[in-house]
């Protein structure tokens, strides 16, 4: 018998073809992937490429990845039989999503949070200000108006940064909106085209920038809030308590927990000292994760082992986590298991 290599792509050209993913506004967190029913996507073997579909046969047309995907990327296509229709009262017309020059269809969400509302996307040329290495792998980029107005985002929102040919990073706002500029902070570490983009960057250099996109957006609520970052995940977590100890100031319990690697992966640290300093209903801890680290604060399990006997947790706290998938699922599994209600659990996450 002959042997066949299989070969997967993206968006195969079927009969039944449900899908079509756009792979300029696809960022590569393959949340499709995961919250698909029926196992219809999969994650690309190739980092940084869109999701693959590799049953569309089995797709039971829920749409639920196009609901969730935080750039726009996915368009579904129902089967014709499926396909919405509408009737005009006024003259009885009948119309088929789909169809030729078919007025619009009532855009309210069926489903989904209702009090999360984002303007439309909007693609911007900024001047890079600041492009600087402040830890081992990090970089701090800060990217200020041009002619156009930057869009308003909320703590929580990424922006997609052009960072070559045909090709996005998605990269979390490290600063609540001024009307001035966005700050980001990149890891550097996985040397990918996001990542030698921003190592390479110079000031005045004008970039590419689409925004805002994402769902992973702060509530303000007067219980104790916990924030969980690593890395750059601490980008929206820092936009966030910008948000709230110096626009809301709701006056409502902080405790953030910062994780990196080592001392040599330390940033911000003097920036959260003197938040702390400022508001007495803030406070924050720096972790260390490798189990040979000897500072205050280090030791094997890093931010999961701290969360299994920290002190402040509650059950009617509000958490909001930001990292890597394996910390996030981690992290939650021990707050549910401390009582922890899971509605009250935010989190983004990432590849690493």
């Amino acid at each position: 018998m002959a042997k066949f290599d299989a070969i997967l792509t993206p968006n195969p050209v079927l009969p039944n073809h449900v899908i079509k993913i756009d792979p300029a506004k696809c960022i590569a967190c393959y949340q499709c992937a995961q919250i698909c029913r029926c196992n219809v996507l999969m994650e690309n073997p190739e980092k940084g490429q869109p999701p693959v579909l590799v049953y569309p046969e089995e797709c039971w047309h829920c749409a639920v990845c196009t609901e969730n995907c935080p750039t726009g990327a996915i368009e579904f296509d129902h089967p014709i039989n499926q396909k919405i229709t509408w009737k005009r009262k006024a003259t009885g017309e009948l119309f088929r999503i789909g169809m030729k020059n078919a007025p619009a269809p009532y855009q309210k969400r069926a489903c989904g949070d209702r009090n999360v509302y984002l303007e439309d996307a909007v693609e911007i040329e900024m001047t890079a200000a600041e492009a600087t290495k402040i830890s081992r792998y990090v970089v701090k980029a800060r990217l200020e108006k041009r002619d156009q107005d930057i869009p308003r985002y909320e703590p929580g929102n990424f922006c997609n940064v052009k960072v070559g040919d045909n090709t996005y990073r998605g990269y979390s706002f490290g600063n609540a909106y001024n009307g001035r500029w966005i700050e980001l902070y990149i890891d550097i570490f996985p040397g990918g085209p996001g990542s030698r983009f921003f190592d390479a960057l110079t000031t005045g250099v004008v970039v590419q920038v689409s925004m805002p996109y994402g769902k992973f957006i702060y509530k303000s609520r007067t219980t104790p809030v916990l924030l969980i970052g690593s890395v750059t995940g601490i980008s929206p977590l820092k936009a966030l308590l910008e948000k709230e100890l110096k626009e809301i100031r709701s006056g409502r319990k902080i405790e953030l927990l910062f994780q990196v690697w080592d001392v040599e992966d330390v940033f911000l640290a003097e920036y959260f000292d003197w938040l702390a300093a400022e508001h007495e209903n803030f406070t924050w801890r720096m972790i260390y994760a490798n189990p040979k680290c000897t500072n205050e604060g280090s030791g094997a399990g890093g931010i999961n082992a701290y969360i299994e006997s920290a002190p402040f947790i509650t059950k009617d706290m509000d958490v909001y986590m930001c990292g890597s998938k394996a910390l996030v699922k981690s992290a939650e599994a021990l707050l549910l298991a401390r009582g922890v209600f899971w509605r009250n659990i935010f989190y983004e996450s990432f590849l690493a």
